[in-house]
């Protein structure tokens, strides 16, 4: 069963600060330095002390706090390493993942965790033996959507009938990661993202009911209706938006209506005796970018399960999502 979500403390638990984790990276591209490096330093739980980065070692200079490692294994073995945080290709995390879990290492790959279900089966059977790993599709570590679980699973919403989610984003486009299948490129970077949210909001058991992929002038779509119990889902995502846009609205049996604008703004409407009540949620001004994007959230929860293995419900969640995330998108490609 998901975990529930609990907005009463942040995924930031303050009791076990100690000391901050010793990270290490494998990968140190833009995402790495424009996303990951400054959410860790929007928390006191991590710190990043080496970096395995073959493609970027040109860049060791810029960072100094950094130690530059030459191979996979020494930076596994690194003097006092917690855990490893990777932001490389999908076909380089089955390394990784033998790598650190012949050394017992915790380990959190940011999306997608590899290019098909078949492949994430070693993940989830190292998992089962012990293994710490966790999954960063960042949005379902956001504080908006959040929120907008904790107001599904509450008992005035009752139970969902509806949801529709709508992704959009800009780039990027084309193939990647030489798998040489644009399709699957375009549904590993951007309907991924999509179909976590969806298992996120409604939990694991969601079925593809009819999926469809298209592609106009480089422009890439899918359009999926799928289904989770009594829950009637559709979803659409593409990637040749002028910018990220996040739309959401989902209907629950009691005839309450939950909508999301973004990442920046939830609504909770419901018919009462008096008429119509409006919650709105927004994040303060004060919020870092990161914090608001789930990246700050989905590393401070893989900090602290480093200290606590043992309460490591909410990463388990992420690469049980991730997994069934992926048998989703070849059920949508051996469809289409």
């Amino acid at each position: 069963m998901p975990t529930r979500v609990d907005l009463s403390r942040p995924l930031e638990d303050h009791q076990h600060r100690a000391r901050p984790a010793r990270i290490g990276l494998v990968g140190f591209g833009p995402h790495v330095r424009e996303s990951i490096l400054p959410a860790i330093a929007g928390t006191d739980l991590g710190t990043v002390v080496a970096a395995y980065a073959p493609l970027e070692r040109d860049l060791a200079q810029s960072y100094p706090a950094i130690e530059f490692v030459g191979s996979l294994n020494r930076l596994v073995l690194y003097p006092g390493l917690d855990g490893v945080v990777v932001a490389a290709t999908p076909q380089v995390n089955s390394e990784v993942l033998a790598e650190c879990a012949r050394h017992g290492m915790p380990m959190f790959f940011e999306k997608p965790l590899a290019v098909s279900s078949a492949v994430a089966k070693s993940f989830h059977e190292l998992a089962t033996r012990g293994s710490v790993i966790g999954v960063g599709h960042n949005f379902s570590f956001s504080p908006a959507l959040r929120r907008a679980k904790q107001w599904i699973q509450s008992p005035d919403f009752g139970e969902p009938v509806a949801l529709s989610i709508n992704f959009l984003a800009s780039k990027p486009r084309g193939d990647r990661w030489s798998l040489g299948d644009p399709r699957r490129s375009f549904l590993l970077s951007h309907l991924t993202h999509a179909l976590d949210i969806v298992l996120f909001l409604l939990g694991l058991d969601i079925e593809l009911v009819a999926g469809t992929v298209s592609e106009v002038e480089g422009i890439a779509t899918a359009a999926l209706l799928l289904s989770s119990g009594n829950c009637q889902v559709t979803l659409l995502a593409g990637n040749g938006a002028p910018r990220f846009a996040l739309q959401g609205s989902t209907l629950g049996s009691s005839g309450a209506r939950i909508g999301i604008d973004g990442l920046a703004s939830v609504e909770f409407e419901s018919s009462t005796a008096t008429g119509r009540e409006l919650r709105v949620w927004r994040p303060s001004t004060i919020h870092s970018p990161e914090w608001i994007a789930g990246y700050r959230d989905e590393l401070s929860e893989f900090a602290r399960v480093i200290r606590t293995p043992s309460e490591s419900g909410i990463l388990q969640d992420s690469l049980e999502r991730a997994i069934r995330g992926l048998q989703l998108i070849d059920d949508v490609l051996g469809g289409t």
